[in-house]
């Protein structure tokens, strides 16, 4: 832990010699501008019509309250914020009718990329549905227009299975589990010819774990395959 430390103040320190942000540096400097400079909000707030979010399940808290700073109700706008107001507050922002489409997957929710926290799509999406004046509503897209049936059906058998059925009550948000009438994909293309899903082209790697060795054999393995 000392270790770590250390190094942020380093790199602070690298960066603010530079005059530079890195990507999370970005991001905090973007909800304090917004946050805590009304004018600057209400500037940024006119450039947007609507506001779509995609791949939502990768979304980290900063970048939640950048949504919600985004999409303020626009009649008062912009409201005042104490400076430094918590994640809790700024979702207490009422949101812009017809103005805010989130669009994501939480079984992808499995990288924690940036910090990403999966439980936020449904706390967001919940946000939308409790909205007073104008609620929100969430729909699923099932249909698959890119995968063949065989696909489609092992992917949902496999999902299903690691991921285990709804529990009730509900658990946390965190815990995304498998709903067949919601997550269960349905294909649109019609089934090819019949051939295998998956092909496994090589199933003893023996006591070879180099990663370079390792990408090296699995290239040799797959172009042998499709010569």
């Amino acid at each position: 832990r000392g270790l770590l430390l250390e190094l942020g103040r380093r790199l602070d320190a690298r960066l603010h010699e530079l005059n530079a942000l890195d990507f999370t540096g970005i991001l905090l400097a973007a909800r304090e501008l917004l946050r805590d400079f009304p004018e600057a909000r209400a500037e940024v707030q006119a450039r947007f019509g609507v506001l779509l979010v995609d791949e939502f399940q990768d979304t980290n808290q900063v970048q939640l309250d950048l949504v919600h700073l985004l999409a303020e109700e626009r009649s008062q706008a912009p409201r005042p914020l104490a400076p430094g107001a918590t994640s809790g507050e700024i979702r207490g922002l009422p949101l812009e009718p017809g103005f805010l489409c989130l669009v994501g997957d939480r079984k992808q929710g499995i990288y924690e990329f940036r910090g990403a926290d999966v439980s936020l799509m449904e706390v967001a999406t919940r946000t939308l549905e409790q909205a007073p004046e104008a609620p929100g509503g969430r729909a699923w897209l099932k249909q698959s227009r890119r995968s063949t049936p065989g696909l489609v059906h092992f992917a949902n058998a496999a999902t299903a299975r690691v991921m285990g059925p709804p529990t009730v009550p509900p658990g946390p948000d965190f815990d995304v589990r498998f709903d067949p009438a919601h997550d269960g994909l349905e294909a649109v293309r019609a089934a090819g010819p019949v051939a295998r899903p998956i092909w496994v082209l090589e199933r003893d790697l023996g006591d070879d774990t180099d990663a370079t060795s390792l990408r090296a054999r699995d290239a040799e393995t797959v172009a042998r395959a499709v010569a």
